[in-house]
């Protein structure tokens, strides 16, 4: 159960692995869609990933200096990221 759990999968979507496994055995179409929905999240997490990315590179760049003009980039740059998402 732990290295589904490392790989992202939800409790739920754990057990209804092992369900799969169980003595009736599941179809290549009711895995086929908890992987497919899996990989759906996984992307979507790929993606949110690269915008932070993004966000952290461009504030980094923009922002030098003492500590209280770093908090302002900052927090421009947040606001920012949010309106153009």
């Amino acid at each position: 159960m732990r290295p589904s759990r490392e790989l992202g999968f939800s409790l739920d979507e754990v057990r209804a692995l092992l369900r799969l496994g169980g003595p009736e055995k599941a179809s290549c179409r009711e895995v086929r869609e908890i992987a497919a929905h899996h990989l759906d999240d996984i992307r979507a997490k790929i993606n949110d990933l690269r915008k932070l990315e993004r966000l952290l590179t461009k504030t980094i760049a923009q922002c030098t200096g003492t500590w209280l003009r770093s908090a302002r980039c900052w927090i421009s740059s947040m606001s920012s990221a949010e309106n153009s998402s």
